[in-house]
């Protein structure tokens, strides 16, 4: 990008254009693309200012995948929004996980709880500065899966880090957090019967038509996987 001109031709778009289609990972049918807004991913970006507090010189380490909406919102487009600086791992693995974490003083992590659980269980914690980290580190975001409990205070302990979960789609994740903006939650039991946050149910969650994304598109042509061939 250094060397690119500081000049280029625009398009005139409305807030309501679709702005980037993701795609599902198809694990309940074929993968399907979330065509959202500009408005969209403008309002998800600044969802930041409400979940957590913005400090100067926050410094994201981003081992998700830049293609699906949670390393795309959650970190690259927050982390614009905010300024902040992004550390980018083209792989995760918990041994460069930590290098990077110590090596570039990161504040902000966001991953799958299989990242988070690899990172407690590292053979060798005793070859990084978890001290420094644990210093540095100021916020710890899961999605993706149902975040084990005992992994998140274990995580927490050990780093002595807010953690906080964002996305979960099972039915049997551990702890609930509060909605964010513009979201309205409602939890129920088993009955129907709207009950206290505090307690278990089923979370009913309500949005305005502008926040949700547009439509989903269904791919008609699956990809056939070549045919293995066996040598005689």
């Amino acid at each position: 990008m250094y060397s690119q001109p500081p000049t280029f031709d625009t398009v005139m778009t409305n807030a309501d254009d679709t702005a980037v289609i993701l795609y599902t990972s198809g694990t309940t049918g074929s993968p399907k693309g979330a065509e959202l807004s500009h408005s969209n991913m403008i309002f998800n970006a600044r969802l930041s200012d409400t979940m957590y507090t913005r400090f100067d010189g926050d410094v994201h380490l981003v081992a998700l995948p830049l293609f699906h909406s949670f390393g795309q919102s959650v970190q690259m487009n927050a982390g614009f929004y905010n300024r902040c600086t992004l550390s980018l791992l083209a792989r995760f693995d918990p041994d460069t996980a930590l290098a990077v974490m110590e090596r570039d003083n990161v504040t902000i992590f966001a991953g799958v709880p299989t990242m988070y659980w690899a990172m407690l269980n590292h053979p060798n914690p005793e070859k990084f500065d978890l001290q420094k980290i644990a210093r540095n580190l100021r916020l710890a975001v899961s999605g993706g899966s149902a975040m084990p409990v005992e992994v998140m205070r274990a995580f927490g302990e050990k780093f002595t880090v807010d953690t906080g979960h964002l996305v979960a789609f099972p039915e049997n994740i551990g702890f609930v957090v509060r909605a964010v903006g513009g979201i309205k939650s409602t939890l129920f039991s088993g009955e129907g019967l709207v009950v206290d946050l505090t307690g278990p149910g089923r979370i009913l969650m309500q949005t305005r038509s502008t926040d949700a994304f547009l439509s989903w598109l269904v791919p008609q042509v699956q990809r056939r996987m070549p045919q293995q061939q066996s040598s005689h």
